[in-house]
């Protein structure tokens, strides 16, 4: 599933200036995995017979020791926080965490350097003041012989003088920061990023940006929950789910057909709009006071949207949310497709009031045939903002609250 629009992605990627010194590394290829034990395996020489010139301990080779792991073949136990100095051996499992000692190693130490070579089988920095004031230099590439990225090159520590930066580092990007922040954010994704722009500068002595936190953040929810696309891929699989685990669930998702350029692709839709309502909200509801409250959120994530909620209320004038409905904007199509199921999944018995704000969508989905409502009323909390908007005098507003929730002669 794809949807209605994208952002394109920013990279923070080390800038790349071409200093190779013509050194070349070997090319990276796939090892086998062997996760079961291999036995012992018995070699017969040629013509069947045991040659009295051939070594007995020939005769039987341990395949399962050729493929045995130990401590030499795991990667270093370097700290990526960088207090301790880089040193030559070091192995790391992947680039990406390699390249993290390295800025980390650098951020502490308040030093810039550059990188020279950057691709698929080596990375190679040098200090921003390379030359006869200061000679280190990191080669790590990832050879044939092992799987993992190890430091094959190495010349420090870093004999210039530290420059003074108060605000930010060039290497403090938003991967340093996120792998700073991962345990926080895990812990609690809603945490404010002023909190986390406070942990950063406590931990790396740098005051950076909202901006580059808010990156980072977003980087570490990604890696804990899945990126956006990723999410919306699994929402008609969720949806399944839902109603398989939970039988009962209402479910009404709607998409449309997925273009690329003139093309229809026949392999992917593009999201529209879903409505949905558990079982249990619709067994709720039937104990509840007959009326509903309806009104939306805007969504602030990378793909905008709004969320329509209805809203119910039992006797001792407790609320609920009863129904939801994700929908690309407020209009009238959307309000009527989330007023039409939530008439015919939820509030389905007669004579219930349905009770919103007086948004012109709203209006026009009401008077569309098929809607379903027959009662319908303002929200007195929301004509009394709008009043105060027009009239500004909290007196008056007082008043015509009181007004609203008086009693008529019949009632009283």
């Amino acid at each position: 599933m794809v949807l209605d629009a994208a952002i394109a992605d920013t990279s923070d990627e080390d800038d790349i200036e071409d200093f190779s010194d013509g050194e070349a590394e070997a090319v990276p290829e796939t090892q086998p995995l062997h996760g079961d034990a291999v036995p012992a395996t018995r070699v017969e020489p040629e013509g069947g017979g045991v040659s009295s010139s051939t070594p007995a301990h020939y005769l039987s080779l341990n395949l399962a020791a050729m493929y045995s792991s130990n401590a030499k073949d795991g990667p270093s136990s370097y700290p990526l926080s960088g207090e301790m100095e880089l040193e030559i051996g070091l192995k790391f499992p992947n680039r990406e965490t390699a390249m993290l000692a390295v800025k980390n190693y650098n951020i502490r130490r308040s030093a810039e350097y550059k990188v020279v070579e950057s691709d698929q089988s080596r990375y190679v920095c040098r200090c921003k003041q390379f030359g006869d004031q200061c000679r280190w230099m990191v080669r790590v590439a990832k050879t044939r012989s092992s799987r993992f990225w190890k430091f094959r090159k190495y010349e420090g520590p870093h004999s210039c003088l530290a420059s003074l930066m108060s605000q930010d580092h060039a290497q403090l990007d938003s991967n340093v920061i996120c792998q700073h922040i991962f345990p926080m954010v895990h812990a609690d994704a809603t945490i404010c990023v002023k909190v986390l722009q406070g942990s950063v500068e406590s931990a790396y002595g740098y005051k950076v940006s909202y901006k580059k936190v808010w990156h980072a953040k977003q980087k570490a929810i990604a890696r804990i929950y899945g990126d956006w696309d990723e999410s919306y891929d699994q929402l008609r699989r969720y949806l399944n789910a839902l109603q398989a685990f939970l039988p009962g669930t209402i479910v009404d998702l709607q998409t449309r057909p997925y273009y690329v350029g003139n093309t229809l692709d026949r392999d992917s839709v593009m999201f529209h709009q879903v409505f949905w309502s558990f079982p249990s909200c619709v067994e709720t509801f039937r104990h509840c006071i007959p009326l509903v409250s309806v009104d939306r959120t805007h969504l602030y994530g990378k793909y905008a949207g709004t969320l329509l909620m209805g809203i119910a209320q039992d006797g001792n004038n407790n609320i609920l949310p009863v129904a939801f409905a994700l929908v690309e904007r407020e209009n009238t199509d959307s309000w009527y497709f989330f007023l039409t199921n939530l008439r015919r999944h939820v509030a389905t018995r007669p004579g219930v009031l349905l009770i919103s704000d007086r948004h012109a969508a709203i209006k026009a989905a009401l008077e569309r045939e098929g809607c379903g409502w027959e009662h319908n009323v303002y929200c007195v909390r929301h004509i009394a903002s709008n009043f105060a908007t027009s009239f500004k005098s909290k007196e008056a507003k007082r008043h015509l609250v009181n007004a609203a929730y008086s009693k008529t002669q019949e009632q009283s």
